[in-house]
């Protein structure tokens, strides 16, 4: 007896199933959550559901199905005075339960984010079920988040979905917006000497328009959702500036955030004749304390591309290749300049120079770490770049000639 237990018993364990097992047609998947402010100042929570009757239809070729105007989603959206509560509230109007695990993003009005994010992020934190590596946004403009969630995009099935991947596209090819989640955010608002940022998005278009089907059958869209600059926070979360377009790339090649990206460049007094591709960007913050005073250096470096010439110019010859890379080396430290004197009109250190002063002296910022956000916009930064170029395409001179 004793011998078929030890053999039965481990079996046992070996055969149990899920004790917490549901059939998915029983769940409500949210791709994504919008979070607005009602008029009675509660919160007023969006979720995008997906039809996945309607997304298989379509992606096998099938026409038809349910959701309303045969949508690949449905928004439905609730009020309460957080989170928690709008989800259980949600079930007044979802048939199935609320399913966090696989959602895409997370979109945040502009009100709502000057009120102060902190709050909003705890519960992702918390639910076993949600996920904190999901991208958080910024609507611009004075547009909802629901109004964002609900514009249906020509290319992409689901809303949630398309944002997502515009945003880590444009992330890998331009940098002057990119992706930044929930971890991100947090770690934030709790390190010493950071503030966070998060991307901006903007509604173009007609939003009583933007969620019809009609949208997704038009060549020119009606509506649609665009990556618009990064969003500065202080030290209590809240929403304090944006930066846009030289400013916003430039706080990116600080925060290393730069995997590609193209920087256009003069040739003879005319203006962005010259496109390079620039690549393995590395940026250094490194404090020194000079003449009584602290100076922060930016340092970087990185490699360069010719991508496209429209002027007359000798790429074989190395004073002209030499006179490229200190244009080039100029203009990223011309946009990394506008990034700081963008912070530090805002007042928040979304750099990350505390960061760099809590690591050479961690002495001394226990003196000034209270008081920092007043330190910040006074302190003097030098910023430098070295690139070089490493290649000219599979040409070297172009078809105009060099006078």
């Amino acid at each position: 007896m004793k011998r078929l237990l030890s053999v039965f018993l481990p079996l046992c364990l070996l055969t149990t199933g899920c004790w917490d097992y549901r059939e998915l047609d029983n769940r409500a998947v949210v791709m994504g959550m919008g979070i607005d402010k009602a008029e009675d100042g509660r919160y007023r929570i969006s979720f995008q559901i997906a039809n996945p009757n309607r997304v298989a239809q379509q992606a096998g070729g099938q026409s038809g199905g349910g959701g309303p105007a045969g949508s690949p989603v449905t928004t439905y959206a609730v009020t309460g005075s957080n989170i928690t509560e709008a989800i259980r509230k949600a079930t007044e109007n979802v048939p199935r339960q609320i399913f966090l695990a696989h959602q895409r993003l997370e979109v945040i009005s502009e009100a709502v984010a000057r009120e102060g994010i902190g709050p909003l992020l705890d519960v992702m934190e918390r639910d076993p079920q949600g996920s904190i590596h999901i991208p958080v946004l910024v609507v611009r403009g004075g547009t909802t988040a629901e109004a964002v969630l609900s514009t249906l995009p020509p290319l992409e099935e689901i809303p949630a979905t398309k944002i997502y991947d515009q945003l880590k596209t444009h992330e890998e090819m331009s940098g002057e917006t990119y992706a930044v989640d929930v971890t991100e955010v947090l770690r934030a608002l709790t390190q010493k000497g950071r503030q966070p940022v998060l991307p901006g998005v903007r509604l173009i278009g007609d939003p009583a328009v933007a969620e019809n089907m009609e949208t997704m059958e038009h060549a020119l869209p009606l509506a649609k959702v665009k990556l618009d600059g990064m969003a500065m926070f202080n030290r209590d979360g809240k929403l304090v500036g944006w930066m846009n377009g030289a400013a916003a790339r430039g706080l990116a090649f600080i925060n290393n955030k730069i995997q590609n990206t193209v920087v256009h460049l003069d040739c003879k007094g005319r203006k962005k004749e010259v496109s390079v591709e620039i690549q393995r960007v590395k940026t250094s913050i490194r404090p020194r304390w000079n003449h009584g005073k602290w100076t922060f250096h930016i340092h970087l470096t990185g490699e360069g591309n010719v991508h496209e010439v429209n002027c007359p110019l000798n790429l074989e010859d190395p004073r002209i290749l030499d006179r490229l890379e200190t244009q080039l080396s100029r203009e990223v430290s011309r946009e990394v300049r506008e990034a700081v004197r963008a912070a530090q009109g805002a007042g928040t250190d979304v750099l990350g120079l505390g960061e760099a002063l809590h690591r050479e002296r961690p002495d001394l910022w226990k003196r000034w770490e209270k008081d920092w956000h007043r330190r910040f916009p006074k302190v003097k930064v030098q910023v430098s770049s070295t690139f070089v170029l490493r290649r000219t395409g599979m040409r070297f001179n172009p078809h105009q000639k060099e006078q």
